[in-house]
């Protein structure tokens, strides 16, 4: 019998109170376009011994987004308080009516209770009114070029992967990419020698020229320079022989000064002409056994 009464005296006041308290709504604008910013008042009087408390950002304001709110300082005199603020909101629904109710909360000893606002509409505009019958639409079935991003990151990794990759690679066979490259280098120096003095051969065996003699000697030595680190077109004949290296030469070297510097006539020309081809093909071979001693 208690409970009954006591819940009867909760429901009494409660109505009491919702009596006293007025909570009206509007909308500060009649209409609105999707997406823009809305103004919606809300305007509390209530008895000044109560305790009001509004709602926040958390409450569901559908079909509306909450944006914020503005606070106006509170009135009051010898029997109520008056609250007012104003709730800025946006909407993306596309109903061409939408309304809205709001609660406050009246905080009692144990509890508290739930008051709306009356219920204010607002309207939406439409950015497209009606759509004609008498427009047509085109059919264009045409590919049309379409610029395509480049992936730009992925060419980086890619780069850096393959320099990565080279470098490893270069410093794990290091020693036979060195190696590769100075044989091929005096492999193309030794055909190139070879192609050059058959030309001068050629023309000498066919008639005597001291000019092209004495370029094809200067050939042979400027050659067997490279191939022995020896100065060989810096040195005379004699200094060659001294030096201990044309053993194999120092005789047809003697001759061939012999028809440069003294004017003899040139003798067994093929014979020796090969012999001095042999001579640096020696020197080569042995310039290649270096470098695979390196």
């Amino acid at each position: 019998m208690f409970r009954i009464i006591t819940i009867f005296s909760f429901l009494l006041s409660s109505s009491t109170h919702a009596q006293e308290i007025k909570v009206v709504g509007t909308f500060l604008e009649d209409s609105t376009e999707i997406g823009n910013t809305i103004s919606y008042n809300l305007n509390v009087s209530f008895p000044k011994n109560l305790e009001i408390i509004l709602t926040d950002s958390s409450y569901n304001y559908a079909p509306f987004e909450f944006i914020e709110k503005s606070y106006f300082p509170s009135l009051t005199d010898s029997v109520y308080t008056y609250d007012s603020v104003i709730f800025h909101l946006s909407s993306y629904n596309i109903n061409t009516n939408q309304f809205l109710k709001i609660p406050i909360y009246v905080l009692n000893s144990n509890d508290s209770s739930e008051i709306f606002s009356n219920i204010d509409s607002i309207k939406i505009k439409e950015f497209i009114i009606q759509i004609s019958d008498t427009l047509k639409t085109k059919t264009n079935t045409d590919f049309s070029l379409v610029n395509i991003d480049f992936n730009y990151p992925l060419l980086v990794y890619i780069t850096f992967f393959i320099l990565s990759l080279l470098i490893i690679l270069y410093l794990i066979f290091r020693k036979k990419v060195i190696i590769y490259f100075k044989t091929r280098n005096v492999n193309n120096q030794y055909k190139k020698y070879v192609y050059e003095m058959d030309l001068y051969f050629k023309e000498i065996n066919q008639k005597f020229n001291r000019k092209k003699f004495e370029l094809m000697i200067l050939q042979w030595k400027r050659f067997n320079e490279k191939m022995s680190k020896h100065p060989y077109s810096t040195l005379t004949t004699n200094e060659l022989i001294k030096l201990g290296v044309v053993g194999d030469v120092n005789k047809i070297l003697t001759l061939i000064d012999r028809v440069i510097y003294g004017n003899n006539p040139l003798v067994n020309f093929t014979e020796n002409f090969k012999k001095l081809k042999n001579h640096s093909h020696k020197l080569y071979y042995n310039k290649l056994i270096e470098i695979k001693d390196e």
